[in-house]
């Protein structure tokens, strides 16, 4: 059987002791494909009932799909015909890259939940992941920091704004620009981003000064001349919006990185604005 199959002996001896698997990678059902890929192993019905699976408890109504389910899998990382653990014997050999074992994690009705399936499935094609500019701060007195604000926030949003800051006007902006289209590397959206989007919008009002005087004194010790710390009163992260042709342009060329739904949620409320200092000679 081993000549048959793989050849001579040794090598068939080769194959069988070198097959080797990943530890457990986790991978998010949020992507579409992986989405198709643990439907094909688990069944639609168990994928539905991950799907929502912290939306029946208090305070995550409004969990996004697949919020509170984990999704994980093995990978071939040397080929072989067996696995440790598993009497099988793979005819063709498992091949480095091959997806052999997958886990779902979730509450169910009847409580927690995992199952775990052992497959030969071919890691999913994914679409290409979007890149966007750095976070990029600009005053609202200045025509590209308008018209960012105008476009990603409505009249009336900017009056929510207002009053979620106290009545401080927003005086800033922080934005990205998608320079690279495709889609974020952990969800997918419809339709994917384009070259040109505005994403990860806050819109930015000075930190208040009514706070105590050690906070305020710790404040500007890492203040330098120029600096002004903001508080982040608005956030919008995919708004759908574009610049006007044309407006890409002078992004060309910069710094990027990859977009990611979990980006800049979770940052700190707080951000650092630096402000040129014009003085006289």
């Amino acid at each position: 059987m081993g000549s048959k199959r793989y050849g001579s002996k040794a090598e068939y001896d080769r194959l069988r002791k070198a097959a080797k698997a990943s530890d457990w990678i986790g991978a998010n059902l949020r992507k579409r494909a992986w989405e198709a890929l643990a439907v094909e192993v688990f069944g639609r019905e168990q994928i539905e009932q991950a799907r929502t699976a912290l939306r029946g408890e208090a305070d995550f109504e409004d969990a996004v799909d697949f919020e509170g389910a984990e999704f994980r899998y093995r990978v071939v990382t040397q080929p072989g015909v067996r696995l440790a653990g598993d009497p099988t014997v793979y005819d063709p050999p498992l091949a480095p890259g091959e997806i052999v074992e997958v886990e779902l994690d979730f509450d169910g009705p009847d409580g927690a939940r995992v199952v775990n399936r052992r497959v030969r499935l071919s890691r999913p094609n994914f679409p290409p992941v979007a890149r966007c500019t750095l976070l990029d701060a600009r005053r609202l007195d200045d025509p590209l920091g308008r018209l960012v604000a105008d476009l990603v926030y409505s009249p009336e949003e900017l009056e929510e704004a207002r009053r979620e800051a106290d009545g401080r006007e927003p005086e800033y902006i922080e934005f990205s620009v998608i320079v690279v289209p495709g889609q974020p590397n952990n969800i997918d959206l419809d339709p994917p981003l384009a070259v040109g989007e505005v994403i990860d919008a806050f819109l930015l009002v000075p930190f208040a000064d009514a706070q105590p005087a050690e906070a305020q004194d710790e404040i500007e010790a890492y203040l330098a001349l120029g600096e002004v710390e903001c508080e982040r009163v608005a956030y919008r992260q995919f708004p759908r919006k574009a610049l006007p042709e044309g407006g890409v342009e002078r992004f060309q060329g910069a710094e990027t990185e990859e977009v990611s739904s979990e980006r800049d949620a979770a940052m700190a409320g707080y951000t650092i604005i630096y402000e040129k200092v014009v003085g006289s000679e």
